[in-house]
């Protein structure tokens, strides 16, 4: 079998003067002759797949062309998300262009809600008078409203979709690819169907006219990048991209956004999309509609401007309501329930997506989040291995209405039955999936050394793209060993060398200068991109997700581990309620036999001794710097960051100062206990001379230092340039020194000397005088 795949990849390869890695990712793909590797790496408007294998289309081309011909009054009943948007702008575009009488009706997302009500047909029917309902993006689940349209209001109807199937379809006329399993239409986004009954009503150089909308739609959805979707996307970022006419709003929006480089996924996914979800997310999205429909310039730039204004408002927005999520994490039992879900009356449920997306990938959970008083309207987001769709279904008969994807859904409930339909979704989550599924597992396509990476490599893998969901990126893996860091700018950003045509990056990880300090060893997953700088073409690996590989080893390490130990001890002490615990306590110290507890400590010794005498059943895991499979019981030594999720917390190191403990209590909401008498470093501590002549010798080696103009990457780095071999005594000075005023630090480790002042003005100093004591 392997043997097979090897001759497949080397025929791939040669046939098509491939990178042979690159020939092996379109081999995963299961894109694996000639042919389809040409097609799927050079797609071409020949590659469209005929509408007419759609089941519904005819039934639904042949009362839409009668109903044109025949002067019919139609609406097109889309959607208020940037999928539902596009799709009316296309069939609306299309029907206006063949003289048809058609308007458009978007339901808001805070009066009428998704999908087809009858409240909404009933204004419908009173405004337009239509002859034909159309919809798009919604419908496939409106058996009940689809009776009520022909009963009662002798309204005909048509339904295109994508969503999930019921188990009833609505007795019209359906246009859904998901009733065509094998398709290459089968993941087409809502504006995707759309696009394919333009093609079917058309032609194909009709529809091509609508692709970039399309394509945007198809993006921001976040539907499978693969068949139909792939096509849709590549051309249609091609037509963006080039000299072509594409639609005046889309055009207008983007220019407005004054990018630096071509359209993308990315760009559509995290900038496009966003703007044209705004208005939606926070009220009317008529305008929306409006933007990729109307021609006149001023009217146009007057809609973008809104949309841009709306966006900065929605990411305000966001940002509160995340705050406000994570205040309510503090008192949610992630040991009793699997999945997430809260609620808030005020929360605008125009936004709650995007925050349940933050959080899923945070805490490794499906989220829903929730908005309204008596009748909560929620959004869920659920990570790769769990449906989220699957999962709010097993509530259904709690709800009054769902939806969506296997990672994206929506929900209606009474709030009477909130807790219930939570209940059954946490028996569905126990029954169907493995505990194992909310922990992080390194996924990585191939695993490189330094000088493989190559500016050829990166071209190659460009041709990959457009990626996205069933196409992603590849992610290569690094050993730090192979690697030396360094940070870049205000220390915030690390960046290596890989070889002389490759560089490696990350962003907001300077956490990983100090786990090196530590002696860690980390597996690096990155990203593979071209970088220019001052005319200068680099091969770029940027560091997306990071796993700790095995403890720490190195002459630094305990120095190092001694250092995030007095650090603990610098926070502001205010008071709080923790629990003191002895020895003979930390065995029955559980909240809970799998999740929510955790042993923080900061002295290898004290976990081992720990991890050798608990119960490896209820704690199995140790981790270094930072808890990557939050809530999990496990033992985390030398924290870098607040761990989130948990329910208690138990210090295995007596701290110096209550300042961390109150710190702890306050950022995660957690029961904290303390272990008794245990300070770590007694010997250090014994052995330090914190006398007001040492602490002045340090603080002149310290200043001459500064103004010699070198520099240190941290205070371990500062301790073995100044003071090698008594490193510990020299950070015990540095952090008093610090809390006394006579010397303070700037980003990226920017070193400055102040005045000499009292030493007692430090809570360091004063409480290891009085351990001194004691030791």
């Amino acid at each position: 079998m392997e043997k097979e795949r090897s001759e497949i990849i080397a025929k791939l390869s040669d046939a098509l003067a491939l990178d042979k890695l690159v020939a092996e990712m379109l081999v995963d793909r299961g894109v694996d002759t000639a042919e389809k590797a040409r097609k799927f790496l050079y797609p071409s408007k020949n590659d469209f797949s005929d509408p007419f294998s759609l089941t519904g289309m005819q039934g639904a081309v042949d009362r839409i062309r009668q109903a044109v011909k025949d002067g019919e009054k139609i609406v097109i009943y889309g959607d208020y998300d940037c999928d539902g948007i596009t799709a009316t702008a296309i069939l609306y575009g299309y029907l206006s262009s063949v003289g048809a009488d058609v308007d458009y009706f978007i339901p808001n997302r805070f009066d009428t809600g998704y999908g087809l009500t009858t409240e909404a047909l009933e204004m419908i029917a009173e405004t337009y008078y239509p002859d034909l309902i159309v919809t798009v993006d919604c419908g496939v689940s409106s058996k009940e409203e689809a009776e009520y349209l022909e009963e009662v209001l002798a309204i005909d109807l048509v339904v295109t979709d994508h969503h999930m199937l019921p188990e009833v379809l609505p007795n019209t006329v359906v246009v859904n690819p998901k009733q065509d399993a094998d398709s290459p239409c089968v993941d087409l986004c809502g504006a995707g169907v759309a696009f394919k009954l333009v093609q079917a009503l058309g032609g194909f150089d009709t529809a091509w006219k609508y692709v970039e909308l399309a394509a945007v739609a198809t993006v921001t959805d976040i539907v499978p990048l693969t068949g139909e979707n792939r096509l849709i996307v590549s051309l249609g970022l091609k037509k963006i991209n080039s000299r072509e006419a594409i639609n005046k709003g889309l055009r207008l929006l983007i220019e407005s956004m004054e990018l630096k480089g071509p359209v993308d996924p990315h760009t559509v996914g995290f900038q496009i999309g966003p703007r044209i979800n705004s208005l939606g997310r926070l009220g009317d999205t008529t305008e929306s509609v409006r933007l990729f429909v109307d021609e006149e310039f001023v009217e146009l730039q007057g809609i973008v401007e809104k949309m841009n204004r709306a966006n900065e408002l929605r990411k305000s927005l966001v940002e509160k309501t995340y705050l406000e999520a994570k205040e309510l994490l503090k008192e949610y039992d992630l040991a009793t329930h699997k999945i997430i879900m809260l609620c808030k009356e005020d929360w605008s449920s125009g936004i709650i997506g995007l925050v349940s997306g933050r959080l899923r990938n945070e805490y490794n959970r499906p989220v829903i989040l929730l908005a309204g008083e008596d009748v909560l309207v929620g959004s869920g987001r659920a990570g790769e291995g769990v449906d989220i769709h699957a999962t709010i279904k097993s509530a259904e008969k709690l709800l009054e209405r769902f939806g969506g994807h296997k990672s994206a859904a929506g929900l209606t409930v009474k709030r009477e039955n909130l807790i219930d339909a939570r209940n059954a979704m946490d028996a569905f989550l126990e029954k169907t999936y493995p505990n194992e599924v909310y922990s992080r597992s390194a996924q990585y396509e191939f695993a490189l050394r330094p000088e493989q990476v190559t500016l050829s490599l990166a071209e190659s893998v460009a041709l990959l793209e457009p990626f996205g969901v069933g196409n992603p990126k590849p992610v290569f893996k690094f050993s730090s060993s192979d690697i030396a860091l360094a940070p870049l700018g205000n220390g915030e950003t690390v960046k290596g060398k890989l070889n002389a045509d490759a560089d490696i990056i990350a962003f907001r990880k300077s956490y990983l200068l100090e786990g090196l300090e530590l002696g860690l060893s980390y597996d690096f997953l990155c990203e593979l991109s071209k970088n220019e700088f001052r005319n200068v073409v680099k091969a770029q690996m940027i560091i997306n997700d990071v796993f700790v590989v095995g403890e720490p080893t190195g002459e630094t390490r305990n120095v190092a581990l001694f250092n995030r130990y007095l650090r603990s001890n610098l926070y502001r002490e205010e008071k709080c309620d923790y629990t003191v615990l002895s020895d003979e306590d930390l065995k029955d110290a559980f909240y809970d036999d799998d999740f929510c507890t955790l042993f923080l400590s900061f002295s290898a010794e004290s976990a081992s001794r720990f991890s050798a005498d608990c119960d490896k059943k209820r704690c199995s895991r140790t981790e270094y710097a930072r808890s990557f499979d939050a809530p999990w019981n496990e033992v985390l030594i030398a924290p870098d960051a607040d761990p989130v999720g948990y329910r208690k917390i138990v210090l295995l190191d007596t701290p110096l100062t209550t300042g961390y403990v109150s710190r702890l209590v306050k950022a995660t909401g957690a029961e904290v206990a303390v272990v008794k008498n245990r300070y770590p470093y007694r010997d250090a501590f014994k052995n330090a001379d914190i006398s007001v002549a040492a602490l002045t010798a340090t603080y002149q080696k310290i200043n001459k230092f500064i103004f010699s103009g070198a520099g240190a990457t941290s205070p371990v780095d500062l301790a073995k340039r100044l003071s090698a071999g008594k490193e510990e005594e020299f950070l015990v000075h540095f952090y008093i020194l610090y809390e006394a005023g006579a010397i303070s630090v700037g980003q990226g480790f920017a070193l400055y000397a102040r005045q000499m002042g009292d030493p007692a003005a430090s809570v360091l100093y004063k409480r290891l005088m009085a351990l001194k004591k004691i030791l």
